[in-house]
């Protein structure tokens, strides 16, 4: 997918379901920041799910949910995300 579109240049690394434990266990969570050297509290989950969501908030990681995804927005809520977005071009305004 990466290759195709062109994004890998905007990804340090990635995980999926095959190389960790499922969502919303934080297993992808702990390998990507244990690999970058980050503290959870340094990085934020980007999200469009409750497990995306929940995951993040096992390790107190920062979250902010995307409302054009697969769950809806009082489902996202219910993880106490920073904000929930409707487009990615909003995330600045919520990080900086």
């Amino acid at each position: 997918m990466f290759a195709e579109t062109g994004f890998a240049r905007y990804f340090a690394t990635t995980r999926c379901a095959d190389e960790a434990q499922s969502k919303p266990h934080p297993d992808m969570l702990q390998q990507i920041i244990a690999e970058l050297g980050l503290a959870a509290q340094e990085a934020v989950m980007v999200g469009d799910t409750s497990h995306d969501l929940k995951m993040a908030q096992a390790i107190a990681m920062p979250r902010v949910g995307v409302s054009h995804g697969a769950h809806d927005i009082a489902l996202l809520r219910q993880y106490e995300p920073l904000a929930v977005i409707d487009k990615l071009a909003d995330l600045p305004t919520v990080l900086f």
